[in-house]
């Protein structure tokens, strides 16, 4: 069996070619793919259509005008494997389908609902507890739909996940009967990320484009959760550093860094609610508090302590396991 997404062979004139693209265009500003950007220019039927199709920025539609020029007329051949499948779950749309869908994955690869879980409260049966959930802790008394997905939560006060959610490291203390006061809306990712100087919890919405971008001067009209940022922000001078120009939600510095994993969820939470409520004046006032550090998901990726996330998920498994040979 190979798990393997797709391999590409090709000689010393092509990569003379890929080098001076590199050479001629460096540094590269926007992110390029094999299939969307590399293979378009090749073989017989290539076309420059693809350059404007889903471009979210000038910069990309540049750089494939580039490559285009470069590599057209390249020979493209293609090995075909007998007796294979392809899988792909590189967006959260195809990995929600893949893990909580009745698709060709699910047919390959028969998944538990529940892989190791257990229940932060026993002798509860999980009535509404019908979606995916890896790794985790969870209260009996939550509703999980079937189309959403938890990994590596540790989670003791009943929570209300929407569909077609991935819910991702997240941390909840609490007592048998509690209840999280609010719920996770439909299509929503959550992410605890832990960082060198603390805890953020990201939210997205999976229906949006993260990486759209937009000129500096237009900022606000990045979309958040179904709405521009201009309905529920009055300023955008804390929200975008001033040199980031185009900018994206990628760059919004709209997650809070706090102390503790479940401070971190419970303001974002709190964050999202009052973005679909459009409270503009509670949101002003939030994002310009005084010594409150909001980072972005480009800024995450460059303060995330991987080896503490490593420690944290072990611990997680290690406390699932005890629960377990307890009860039993």
């Amino acid at each position: 069996m190979v798990f393997s997404d797709s391999a590409f062979f090709f000689d010393h004139t092509i990569t003379k070619k890929l080098i001076k693209f590199y050479k001629k265009n460096k540094p590269l500003k926007c992110e390029l793919s094999s299939y969307g950007d590399f293979l378009q220019p090749l073989g017989l039927s290539a076309s420059p259509s693809y350059i404007v199709d889903k471009v979210t920025s000038e910069t990309l539609a540049s750089m494939r005008s580039a490559l285009y020029r470069d590599l057209h007329g390249t020979n493209l051949s293609i090995l075909v494997l007998k007796n294979s499948n392809f899988h792909h779950l590189g967006t959260m749309d195809e990995y929600i389908d893949s893990l909580c869908g009745k698709n060709k994955f699910g047919e390959a690869f028969p998944l538990s609902r529940s892989s190791f879980i257990s229940y932060s409260v026993p002798k509860i049966a999980p009535l509404y507890i019908e979606g995916t959930i890896v790794n985790s802790i969870i209260h009996p008394l939550s509703v999980v739909p079937e189309s959403s997905i938890l990994e590596y939560c540790d989670i003791n006060v009943a929570i209300n996940v929407g569909r077609n959610c991935i819910i991702s490291n997240i941390q909840i203390d609490g007592f048998a009967i509690q209840r999280l006061p609010f719920g996770i809306p439909d299509n929503t990712l959550v992410h605890t990320a832990i960082l060198k100087d603390g805890f953020v919890t990201i939210a997205f919405n999976i229906r949006e484009n993260i990486k759209k971008e937009h000129k500096q001067k237009h900022a606000l009209e990045t979309m958040f959760f179904g709405k521009k940022m201009k309905v529920f922000l009055m300023h955008d001078d804390l929200v975008f550093d001033a040199d980031c120009d185009p900018v994206s939600l990628w760059d919004a510095k709209l997650f809070p860094v706090c102390s503790s994993a479940e401070e971190s969820l419970k303001k974002t939470l709190e964050f999202i609610l009052c973005v679909n409520e459009c409270s503009s004046s509670d949101l002003n006032y939030t994002l310009h508090r005084g010594k409150v550090k909001w980072i972005s998901m480009r800024d995450i990726l460059m303060q995330k302590d991987t080896e503490a996330m490593i420690n944290y998920q072990k611990q997680l498994y290690e406390k699932i396991k005890h629960q377990k040979e307890y009860r039993s």
